[in-house]
């Protein structure tokens, strides 16, 4: 801290965000299917109560957004071959919905 009681330039600010994790029959409970899980090259989603307007959004480990996708229609194929095996957080967000669950890549 300076002698103002502000913050210097090179002091350094760390922020946290939480996300809660959806079990997998919140998600079906939802009328979302991710499969396959693990997935190699290519994940399908159904939505059979999809609403108008939906996002898809994948973050790696570190929190880095690495894939994001708009809702079209009742289902979606998204290739996620580019990804390096691990484990993400899928987050859909809509007007009545707000999910989280982990998608794992793996290329073994």
């Amino acid at each position: 801290r300076s002698s103002h009681g502000t913050l210097d330039c090179e002091e350094l600010v760390s922020v946290t965000v939480n996300v809660l994790i959806n079990n997998i029959e919140e998600i079906e409970a939802a009328g979302i299917s991710l499969f396959p899980n693990p997935v190699a090259d290519v994940l399908n989603v159904r939505w059979t109560s999809a609403p108008a307007e939906a996002e898809f959004r994948l973050f790696d480990a570190s929190g880095r957004e690495v894939f994001m996708s708009r809702w079209m229609g009742a289902s979606m194929v998204w290739d996620l071959s580019s990804l390096a095996s691990g484990t993400y957080t899928l987050s859909i967000i809509a007007t009545d919905v707000q999910l989280a669950t982990p998608i794992v890549v793996d290329r073994r």
